[in-house]
């Protein structure tokens, strides 16, 4: 008699979906940047025309940012103002290419150089101590974004054009920043930027655990190379049990029971750091070069033109 072997296979649930969070962030974004004024304004000892100029500095700077995103098709695109510290714009896209992002990255800071070297000049030739306030404003908090310090822009761009194949790397790159941002809070007696390097800590923390994750889910053959919305019912609620497993927050959910959890949305945006976002590397040796060169222009242009007028 022929014995027949029956194995069980087992049938994951359909992976939760989540609406896309498209509210109007017009009335935020204005509080944000109102708090921003407010708190510059009496940190600067009320002085009302430094902090404006800073203001529109800082909102020219994020609107680059923002006018690029836009460019190369972002979805809720929104941009908020940070007390005492700067501001960030937000925006989503599933793939997105290095020659884009170099391109989102430099839009900040390079219009505001040059605002601040155009300003510069006039303050030159017509003695306006205002201009010149003005114009040291605008080309001190550009070029020092472009510095080569994560998470400034020409940090994020060495990182865009040198670093998307090794994550080694990108760790160290990290690591560096921090004692890098530490010792310019202390050397320049800024200690609320102490804010900056506690947060990269903990950036280093999530990727260090994200990195223990990825490497479970390798030995047991899951598939963690792709975006979200690619992701099969199956690889969802296995890298979810993962995910669960490597975060003491969520001790109290069992992840061998595929069922949706009141925190199920923040457990989802543990999984996308999991998957990371996709790069395309379409940048070649010369187009790679191309951008170092137009980053050291503007990163050591202002103080050489500086120097030159003034030797």
């Amino acid at each position: 008699m022929e014995e027949i072997i029956v194995t069980e296979k087992h049938v994951f649930p359909p992976k939760p979906t989540f609406e896309s969070m498209n509210y109007n962030s017009v009335v935020p974004s204005l509080v944000s940047l109102i708090l921003f004024i407010v708190a510059f304004y009496y940190f600067f000892d009320s002085d009302i025309e430094f902090t404006l100029v800073l203001v529109a500095a800082v909102f020219i700077h994020e609107s680059g940012h923002l006018l690029a995103m836009k460019f190369f098709n972002y979805t809720d695109l929104k941009m908020f103002f940070i007390p005492l510290l700067g501001a960030f714009v937000s925006g989503n896209k599933t793939e997105i290419s290095q020659n884009q992002r170099a391109v989102i990255l430099l839009a900040g800071p390079v219009p505001g150089i040059i605002i601040g070297l155009v300003l510069f000049f006039i303050a030159m030739q017509t003695n306006n101590d205002s201009l010149y306030r003005a114009s040291m404003i605008f080309l001190f908090l550009n070029v020092f974004n472009l510095l080569p310090i994560s998470p400034l822009d020409g940090g994020n761009l060495v990182s865009t054009l040198f670093m998307n194949k090794s994550t080694t790397l990108q760790t160290i790159f990290l690591i560096v920043s921090i004692i890098a941002l530490i010792f310019i809070a202390f050397r320049l007696e800024t200690y609320i930027f102490l804010i900056v390097p506690f947060f990269l800590l903990l950036s280093l923390r999530n990727r260090i655990k994200t990195k223990a994750v990825q490497k479970d889910l390798e030995a047991e053959n899951i598939s963690y190379s792709k975006n979200f919305d690619e992701l099969t019912d199956e690889e969802y609620w296995r890298i979810r049990e993962k995910v669960i497993a490597d975060h003491p927050v969520f001790k109290t959910i069992d992840g061998k029971i595929y069922e949706p959890d009141m925190r199920e949305k923040q457990i989802a945006g543990l999984i996308k750091s999991v998957l990371g976002s996709k790069i395309l590397l379409d940048l070649t040796g010369t187009g790679k070069f191309i951008y170092t060169i137009v980053w050291l222009i503007f990163l050591l242009g202002p103080a050489a033109v500086y120097m030159f007028l003034y030797e």
